[in-house]
């Protein structure tokens, strides 16, 4: 009787054993010095101190979502573009942060989540065209391509696919969903729109986005924006 009452309490304490090891290493994250190196050289670029940059990375290694890659911490943010051309840092309750930036020449933005947009533009009779470089930067994620849009004084704005696809993720895995101009001539108040959908996946398979990068263009205006699902 002594041998199966003892038998059960190591039966017992061997499962709690391995049910915890399991469960604390389903949630880890293994990074290499590159990686972990990456993760410094961005938190220094977003300007966040160092005790608070290795407590994101340390966030990152427990497998826990930074508040800057939260879509509910990202609700009710104010991620505007400012058109004067000094950065926008957003910051979050855990010290993670966003940078947006505006290059060279200023363009005003509109909408929600908006990201940064550069454009080299040249001038016709009664039209303009600009090559456009949207950016996207947080801790984690960054993102750039480059779009056409065309303006017609009077007429309609037209805005081509993205081209020169740039992306550098820490911890994500991602594949293009689609990349195209969903709506290439803009028409009455609808600008036209173009986008890079993806999908990110968590190297631990925790977490899963999908997003689209996407820019906007009007006879008023040019704007970009990071939307999510």
């Amino acid at each position: 009787m002594m041998k199966k009452k003892l038998f059960a309490v190591i039966f017992t304490l061997t499962m709690f054993f391995l049910l915890n090891v399991g469960t604390s290493s389903a949630s880890e994250v293994v990074l290499n010095d590159a990686e972990i190196e990456k993760l410094r050289e961005n938190y220094i670029s977003l300007g966040i101190d160092e005790v608070t940059g290795e407590k994101l990375i340390q966030k990152v290694l427990n497998g826990e979502l930074l508040d800057s890659q939260n879509p509910e911490k990202l609700k009710g943010k104010d991620l505007v573009i400012l058109p004067d051309g000094e950065k926008n840092i957003i910051e979050f309750e855990d010290g993670s942060r966003i940078s947006l930036e505006m290059e060279d020449e200023a363009i005003t933005t509109f909408g929600y989540s908006e990201v940064p947009v550069s454009s080299d533009c040249s001038n016709g009779s009664g039209y303009s065209t600009c090559t456009v470089t949207v950016k996207y930067n947080d801790l984690i994620w960054t993102i750039s391509y480059k779009t056409t849009v065309t303006r017609v004084s009077g007429g309609n704005t037209t805005i081509t696919a993205p081209r020169d696809l740039y992306v550098d993720m820490v911890l994500y895995d991602y594949v293009t969903l689609d990349s195209k101009a969903t709506n290439p001539t803009s028409s009455g108040s609808t600008p036209a729109r173009t986008a890079w959908k993806f999908k990110a996946s968590h190297k631990t398979g925790l977490y899963t986005m999908t997003r689209d990068l996407a820019v906007y263009g009007s006879n008023s205006s040019i704007y970009a924006r990071l939307e999510w699902q």
